[in-house]
């Protein structure tokens, strides 16, 4: 893949922050910053679905996030 260099800013703790995760997984703060925004970009485009989903059938309530999580988490699971 293709990489392209770039120069960014945040503030000193944040910063701080990054390096130790980076550190803490064994990777470069570069390779840590750009899974960061890859995981950024998915969750863009789950925003996106549920948004879509909703304009077509109408809010998600919490009863269906509540029955959406126990199957989720309860299983069945072969």
């Amino acid at each position: 893949m293709a990489v392209e260099k770039y120069s960014a800013s945040m503030d000193a703790e944040t910063l701080a922050e990054a390096r130790k995760a980076a550190e803490d997984q064994g990777v470069t703060l570069s390779a840590w910053l750009a899974e960061a925004a890859r995981d950024r970009v998915r969750l863009l485009g789950l925003e996106r679905l549920i948004k879509d989903y909703e304009e077509e059938f109408g809010e998600i309530t919490e009863e269906e996030m509540e029955a959406s999580r126990r199957r989720l988490y309860d299983g069945p699971w072969i």
